[in-house]
This record gives structure tokens, C-alpha cells and sequence, in this order.
């Protein structure tokens, strides 16, 4: 485990930051293609869309917000089983 970390310490600063910023960015870019592309069909549903379009704005903050505390709690708990 240790050995996993090692480069932390002596890789420069600039080849750390792309090198673990590149997947968190490329993650949420394509969860934005996927909000954007369910937006897009949902919107298009006959007689409900603006409806449902508006649902979706709704809950979309009250997801994240849930998320935000799930994912944490979740790395905890996943952690605390390691030891």
C-alpha cells in the first residue's frame, strides 16, 4: 500500500495534478453529457416534457446534495473496513 504512494512524494507538482485531476475531470464531463442528453429526452416526451423537464430541475439538486453525503460517508465506511 505504501509503495502505491510513493510517488506522491517525488513526482513534480504539475505531473501529479494532470495526472489524478485527468480522471476526476473526464468523469464529470461525462456525467454532464448524460444530464444533458436525459434533459434533451425528456424534453421531448409528447404532452408531459415541459412537466417532467420541470421534475427533473427540481430533484436534480436534492440527487447531488444526497450524493454529496453519501459518497463520503461511503469511502469511510469502505476504509474503516481496510483496517
Amino acid at each position: 500500500m505504501e509503495q502505491d504512494k510513493a510517488f506522491l512524494g517525488k513526482e513534480p507538482i504539475g505531473k501529479l495534478l494532470l495526472k489524478l485531476a485527468l480522471p476526476t475531470v473526464a468523469a464529470q464531463m461525462i456525467n454532464m453529457l448524460y444530464n444533458l442528453v436525459d434533459r434533451i429526452y425528456i424534453g421531448h416526451i409528447p404532452n408531459v416534457g415541459v412537466s417532467a423537464l420541470a421534475g427533473v430541475g427540481v430533484c436534480m439538486p436534492l440527487i447531488m446534495l444526497v450524493s454529496a453525503f453519501a459518497v463520503p460517508k461511503t469511502i469511510r465506511t469502505t476504509n474503516a473496513n481496510k483496517i
